[in-house]
């Protein structure tokens, strides 16, 4: 028996509600700023490989920014979807998307990302 129909059988759960409790559990484990959710669709950041042919949303830049003020830019967003009904609220926004052009600024010793006008 494979490891989504063990973890099935023993919590009694559908594929849908396995696949959601699993991610919840490896959310709680990655590192901080990579598990993203934004207007109730979770994403993953990976790490960036300019040289890697396969990345999410094909390699395309996206910039976020986490609702504690942390920001993002990444080229390897990868989208799981939108958990509905048990599952959604155990996955609440935690950032947004940004428009905003960044750049970085060294302060005092330190790389910030900040706005390109400041």
């Amino acid at each position: 028996m494979d490891e989504w129909q063990k973890h099935m059988n023993e919590n009694q759960m559908c594929f849908n509600c396995a696949f959601w409790d699993r991610m919840l559990k490896a959310d709680a484990k990655r590192p901080p700023h990579t598990a993203v959710v934004i207007n109730g669709t979770h994403y993953v950041i990976e790490p960036d490989d300019p040289g890697n042919y396969f990345q999410g949303f094909g390699g395309a830049e996206f910039r976020i920014e986490f609702n504690d003020g942390h920001r993002v830019i990444t080229h390897n967003l990868w989208c799981q979807g939108e958990p509905k009904g048990y599952w959604k609220d155990k996955f609440p926004d935690n950032a947004k998307f940004s428009d905003k052009k960044w750049v970085w600024k060294e302060i005092d010793g330190i790389r910030y990302l900040v706005d390109d006008n400041g």
